[in-house]
């Protein structure tokens, strides 16, 4: 088992007479972590070292105009269509006749079945490098799956790669992934992107623009509106707070399917004046900077970008302790804690930092955290070395 932690080459130092040819294959381009990321390590290798293809199944583009198609060499929709397509096979197959990859990377565990098959049954030598962005499965046909088909498919893989430590131990222990295959590479932000702050002026424009009061403590949650990340017990924190007679904003950054399942709570607890439905907003920077802390209310997360983005931006975090979210995280350091699902205890944690006016501090140090530990280079320089080591 390895960590992030290994030895690193000078990658100024390396000289390389033909460059490795890289595919990145994943399922859509969708508004999400893994895909964000996947962008951002796909914008950030080095161009001179690496020959990048990036493909992906569904048409979902949400994030498309993110991918720096200069740097690389080929973008590629497979156009999938239905659940079960099998000229996936042939068009991606064209796509790796075209590129010849010598490594591919799949992006969560739908590529794998494809690309060990193409391998067996055409005897290409590329290489595998499988990335995990996921850990909990809900339903028990979903857990099956990964634990008797992609779970041994990872392992025929040459690495395994893991966002956080936890994630990797998980998986270690339920699914039985070699720990000599794998290795924890953490997600990293671009904290100069992120610690670029608004103006007092902005500030002021941004905060009366949403209707917030000079004394209003804001709390503002960013993430898809689905029943996993649980806005609602931020809502019902809100309000206790409120009846307490501390005066409380709360920011819900994002859109879903569970939007109107939302409104109708915020209603239902008389927390109308108190909530801004922001929307998706594909600029949240905004949003974060006008927050005295952000809040995580997940049932299951694995390596939040959002909480990483947010502790660039400087903010105090009140998180949910689910996957990762412990290694981003330090009690009474950084932010704080709380059990899933926990309505008191969220609100307890929220009234701890406006009470004793903690936000500053933690926010201090959530910065110092990110530009120690998950920078957006750091991640880079990990996996050009990853790529490197696995073509020795």
């Amino acid at each position: 088992m390895k960590t992030e932690s290994y030895n690193k080459k000078d990658m100024g130092e390396l000289v390389i007479a033909k460059k490795i040819s890289v595919l990145f294959l994943m399922d859509s381009l969708r508004f999400g972590g893994a895909e964000r990321q996947t962008i951002d390590l796909v914008n950030g290798l080095d161009a001179s070292l690496f020959d990048i293809t990036l493909c992906y199944f569904r048409n979902e583009t949400h994030l498309k105009d993110n991918v720096e198609e200069n740097r690389i060499a080929g973008m590629h929709c497979l156009m999938k269509k239905g659940r079960f397509d099998i000229g996936l096979f042939a068009r991606l197959k064209s796509v790796i006749d075209e590129s010849k990859p010598q490594i591919v990377f799949c992006v969560n565990t739908y590529p794998l079945i494809f690309v060990h098959l193409l391998r067996l049954c055409f005897a290409f030598r590329y290489r595998i490098i499988q990335v995990m962005h996921t850990t909990f499965f809900p339903s028990k046909y979903s857990d099956l799956l990964m634990k008797f088909i992609f779970a041994p498919l990872a392992n025929r893989s040459e690495s395994v790669i893991f966002v956080c430590r936890n994630q990797m131990q998980y998986w270690m222990e339920r699914y039985g992934i070699l720990p000599a295959k794998s290795q924890y590479i953490y997600n990293g932000v671009d904290e100069k992107h992120f610690a670029a702050a608004l103006s007092p002026e902005e500030l002021l424009g941004w905060r009366k623009r949403l209707g917030i009061a000079d004394n209003d403590a804001v709390v503002c949650i960013c993430a898809a509106l689905r029943t996993e990340k649980r806005q609602v017990d931020l809502v019902s924190a809100g309000k206790m707070l409120l009846d307490k007679g501390i005066a409380i904003k709360i920011l819900i950054v994002g859109d879903g399917i569970e939007r109107n399942n939302i409104e109708n709570h915020i209603r239902a607890v008389g927390m109308a004046d108190h909530v801004v439905m922001a929307g998706f907003q594909k600029e949240v920077r905004p949003y974060i900077a006008i927050s005295d802390m952000i809040v995580i209310a997940s049932d299951a997360e694995t390596f939040s970008m959002a909480i990483l983005e947010a502790m660039a931006l400087g903010k105090a975090i009140i998180a949910s302790d689910v996957g990762g979210t412990s290694e981003q995280v330090m009690n009474g350091v950084n932010g704080f804690l709380f059990s899933p699902g926990n309505v008191a205890e969220l609100a307890d944690k929220i009234e701890y930092v406006i009470r004793n006016k903690l936000s500053d501090a933690l926010g201090v140090e959530s910065r110092k955290i990110v530009r120690e530990k998950y920078t957006i280079n750091m991640m880079i320089d990990r996996y050009s070395q990853l790529i490197m080591d696995t073509i020795e």
